[in-house]
């Protein structure tokens, strides 16, 4: 499915958009959210299921990832964000002059 699809624009939208208002309609907030969640992952997997297993890979890594620089101490943490942030990359660009 593609966003300029017709099964998206006059059947996934639609459905989408509805189903989360009326839960946030009836102040179901988290339901509305795991409505959402849900729906992006049946979009994304709906062309190439292949797909689904990588981004749910994707996620599960970041959510690890944020759990460690929450729990981590300020040394780890400024570290961490130069060396993967912008702030880690920029020497490099430098060093081999792209």
């Amino acid at each position: 499915m593609v966003f300029t699809s017709f099964v998206f624009l006059f059947a996934f939208l639609p459905l989408m958009l509805l189903g989360f208002y009326a839960l946030r309609f009836y102040q179901q907030d988290f339901l509305a959210k795991v409505f959402l969640i849900l729906g992006s992952l049946f979009f994304y997997g709906f062309w190439n299921p292949s797909y689904l297993v990588l981004l749910l890979g994707s996620i599960g890594v970041n959510f690890l990832i944020g759990e460690i620089i929450l729990n981590a101490n300020k040394f780890f943490l400024s570290s961490s964000l130069n060396l993967s942030g912008g702030g880690g990359k920029m020497p490099l660009f430098r060093i081999l002059s792209f």
